[in-house]
């Protein structure tokens, strides 16, 4: 049986994070490459506006993922330590 562990789920969390790095680069692509020098100002602006915007986006959806995840992981650990300190209270009886 596969046991998904914690460290998985971090681990997919911060590999879904490189997508706001591959929005950098894409935008990066665009403005350096030859094939897209012919691009108006115009079309440009708009595209990098855009590839700007889902950046920004996904940044901030990550964060709030990632916070969620952090206070998850905080709650865990707390019930953890509290569901121990219950038993060892309860092996003093």
């Amino acid at each position: 049986m596969n046991v998904f562990k914690i460290f998985d789920v971090e681990q997919d969390i911060m590999n879904c994070w490189n997508m706001v790095d591959d929005v950098k680069d894409a935008a990066s692509y665009i403005v350096d490459n030859e094939a897209f020098k012919d691009l108006s100002g115009e079309n440009a602006d708009k595209i990098m506006n855009l590839l700007l915007g889902i950046q920004s986006v996904y940044q901030m959806r990550f964060e709030k993922l990632w916070n969620n995840f952090e206070a998850h992981c905080k709650e865990h650990h707390s019930l953890r330590r509290a569901n121990k300190e219950d038993h060892d209270y309860d092996e003093q009886d």
